[in-house]
């Protein structure tokens, strides 16, 4: 699979509908009233991650597998970090409240990825995929989220009056704006640092 065309691309579940982040930027109304409108809202009301296909199939592509928290989003991009920094080879990057993903760095510029439920049924496959696309498209799709992120909480700032405090908080604080910025940094750096 490692000669195969890889794609990433951030989603969204807004209602039953996955949206891209980059429909979403587009239109971040829809997802601001969305949230605002959730009634009982909890963190599992903002879901949103990397969709990885490989060849044109989805390889964590299970309905509910790769949407979770955002928080859970992160640890894709502090794996990757880790890897970049040559601080291991082997990192976990469990994206989902069961997950335990990992990614290996091979030789040659690879990474294996592959997801187990803590149970250790494999949920997505082991895949090769070239480590220098990957990280870059996971920073490309990883900055349009937080673009995202960061436009809502501005709106949401804005509407401070009409919007309840206590829900206002909740949704800047689990779309995790500020964290997918400072890994982004982070990321970029490493990135320029490990293949220019």
């Amino acid at each position: 699979m490692s000669k195969e065309i890889l794609a990433i691309e951030f989603e969204l579940l807004v209602g039953e509908e996955k949206i891209s982040a980059d429909e979403l930027l587009v239109e971040p109304g829809k997802l601001l009233d969305y949230y605002v409108s959730e009634e009982d809202a909890t963190d599992s009301n903002y879901p949103g991650g990397f969709c990885i296909s490989v060849g044109g199939k989805k390889w964590n592509g299970g309905e509910e597998f790769y949407f979770d928290m955002f928080s859970y989003t992160l640890n894709w991009l502090k794996g990757i970090e880790e890897l970049l920094s040559n601080e291991s080879i082997m990192v976990d990057v469990g994206f989902w409240e069961e997950s335990v993903a990992t990614a290996i760095l091979k030789e040659e510029n690879k990474l294996e990825i592959l997801d187990k439920s803590v149970n250790g049924r494999i949920i997505a496959p082991s895949i090769i995929v070239n480590f220098e696309s990957f990280c870059r498209q996971l920073l490309n799709e990883s900055r349009k989220y937080e673009s995202l992120a960061l436009l809502v909480k501005q709106k949401i700032l804005s509407k401070a009056k009409s919007i309840d405090l206590n829900r206002a908080h909740q949704i800047i604080r689990e779309m995790c704006a500020d964290e997918f910025r400072d890994h982004n940094r982070a990321l970029e750096i490493l990135i320029r640092k490990r293949f220019g």
